[in-house]
């Protein structure tokens, strides 16, 4: 019998967070982590094995001996290194690949050896904001072979090798920029392949594949119905490999033989894939799959490859939601709105749980707008050049569908959003539609445009705005959709009770648009609140700031909705 447990916010941030499982060579075993955070006190992180078979796992609290080979130190290098990939040749030897920063005179980089005794810095690129957060040394990823020597013992072929000596690259992609830099390089026997960033391009979103050794495509040129990989692994060989794509509103998995005129084919699409591993060494006939969704927080699934089918469950964390009370009948989806139907969706969020806000009492829409990824490149670049156009026009038709249903209460909608979706709230703000809604959460958002392009740490492609890349080259392009026009900040008055919550760290949106917004709010006697975190960056990521974020949103949000704040109520 399982105990259902009320989804507040300290249950959501305090609950064990499951990484993903690694299996051992035969498949019978698969090593994770669990991470859990006792507020007040602090977080703490378990190794724990599971049998696989069994479905038995070392439990919490017990001591483990764990037994292997002599260790030695094989090699020593001059700078740090990460995400270390191995791949064993037919010779016996093992070649490794790591990331790793790259000095001016082509080495590795080690920046604790460059220390200055003062502080400043000098700039002479657009990467102010990017190079805040890291050196301005771009990163490559090095090589070379373990080989056994003549004593039986693994030594180093050598000296750390550059894979690509090109100081305008940064490779794998950026490094601070992409959601899993392992998953955006690979090694095979016959070469390796990655994502590459080219520095010296304005817009470090846009992303290439780079190949060595292998086919070359380029994805920008490529089938407008195939959106870039998020991350790759070579199937064993050269011929194939396994990648993971958004897909319509999911991480899907898909095999890809590497031959001309070949497509994806899906083979995982439950939910939102974040790793796959082949279930035995060197055989990638099944995967273990580690997913999750709106209502599992963690789930392993045995896939089999050539089937695309899921063969086995491993125990859930949430037990299919039950732990939390939830189910799949509780989710819905519709297209076009037009036909609504049950359906597996997404991921589990700390950050934007659906399922937590949910248990706040609301029903919870989650639309994907033009310019979303997942549907395609053509899709996605329906945006560019009108940021408050389609997309606007989108949530216009979704709320018009909206209205339609009877068992919503529609004197108590919410508009909320984060980043872009920030936003599309101070957009909203300026417009008629923003009388429909009794309170409005702005997160991270932007404000002004032509300000924002100006400090952001992403300088966007030119393509956003007809082929103009600062606000004076095409002014009345970036002014069409500019929430900080006069005319539409003296809309604001109309504005419903609004918290603003931004914080100083945050290079992406930077915290100048969240005071400009909280003043522009104040400045029209709405009533408003605004919440800072100094420690946090784009989003808030420390589970007591994030236990504040919580409670200070679904606060002010049921305030609202039963009425204790309202329109012009000055004395809130």
């Amino acid at each position: 019998m399982i105990q259902v447990q009320k989804l507040t916010a300290e249950v959501l941030l305090a609950a064990p967070r499951r990484s993903a499982a690694i299996p051992n060579h035969n498949g019978r075993l698969a090593l994770y982590d669990v991470s859990t955070h006792k507020f007040g006190d602090k977080t703490v992180k378990e190794v724990r094995v599971i049998d696989l078979q069994t479905r038995q796992s070392s439990d919490p609290g017990t001591n483990h001996v764990l037994m292997s080979n002599e260790h030695s130190i094989i090699a020593e290098f001059d700078g740090p290194i990460e995400y270390v990939k191995l791949k064993k040749l037919d010779d016996g030897s093992v070649v490794f690949m790591v990331t790793g920063q790259v000095g001016d005179d082509g080495l590795l980089y080690n920046q604790e050896a460059h220390q200055k005794p003062s502080t400043g810095r000098t700039f002479d690129s657009a990467r102010i904001r990017l190079a805040s957060l890291e050196n301005q040394q771009p990163y490559s990823l090095w090589y070379n072979k373990l080989q056994q020597g003549a004593s039986g013992k693994w030594e180093l072929a050598g000296h750390l090798l550059n894979l690509v000596d090109n100081n305008h690259l940064d490779i794998p992609g950026s490094m601070l920029d992409v959601d899993d830099p392992p998953g955006t390089f690979d090694i095979s026997h016959r070469g390796a392949v990655f994502i590459a960033q080219d520095r010296t391009i304005l817009d470090p979103g846009e992303f290439a594949p780079c190949y060595s050794n292998l086919v070359t495509r380029t994805w920008d040129n490529g089938d407008d119905e195939q959106d870039p990989p998020k991350g790759f692994e070579f199937a064993g060989d050269a011929e194939n490999i396994i990648m993971a794509s958004a897909k319509f509103g999911r991480t899907v998995l898909s095999r890809l033989r590497l031959r001309d005129g070949e497509t994806p084919h899906i083979l995982f699409k439950q939910g939102t894939a974040s790793a796959f591993y082949p279930l035995k060494d060197g055989q990638w006939d099944d995967l273990l799959v580690s997913s999750s969704s709106f209502v599992d927080s963690s789930l392993w699934q045995v896939v089999n490859v050539s089937d695309a089918a899921v063969i086995e469950i491993i125990p859930l964390a949430t037990k299919a939601g039950i732990k939390y009370g939830l189910a799949q009948d509780m989710i819905t989806e519709f297209w076009n709105f037009d036909e609504i139907r049950s359906t597996l969706l997404t991921c589990w969020w700390l950050k934007w749980n659906m399922a937590a806000w949910a248990e706040q009492g609301y029903i919870i829409t989650c639309p994907n707008i033009t310019g979303r990824v997942g549907y395609g490149r053509e899709f996605a670049r329906r945006i560019n050049g009108e940021w408050g156009g389609r997309a606007f026009q989108d949530l216009l038709n979704l709320i018009i569908f909206l209205e339609k249903l009877p068992y919503l209460a529609q004197d108590k909608a919410v508009l909320a959003g984060a980043s872009y979706s920030g936003y599309m709230v101070s957009w909203m703000l300026g417009h008629e539609i923003i009388n429909k809604f009794c309170c409005a959460i702005w997160h991270d958002g932007i404000f002004n445009l032509s300000s924002f392009f100006l400090q952001t740490d992403v300088l966007y492609e030119s393509g956003n705005f007809e082929g103009a890349l600062y606000p004076w080259q095409r002014p009345n392009a970036f002014e069409r959709f500019n929430p900080a026009r006069p005319k539409l900040l003296r809309n604001w008055r109309n504005a419903p009770p609004t918290l603003v919550i931004h914080s100083e760290k945050d290079y992406r949106c930077p915290i100048t648009e969240g005071i400009a917004t909280y003043n522009t709010i104040k400045g029209n006697g709405v009533p408003s609140r605004f919440l800072i975190f100094p420690n946090e960056g784009h989003w808030v990521l420390d589970p007591e700031n994030s236990l504040v974020w919580h409670n200070t949103v679904w606060d002010w949000v049921n305030k609202c909705v039963s009425g204790n704040i309202k329109r012009g109520d000055m004395n809130w």
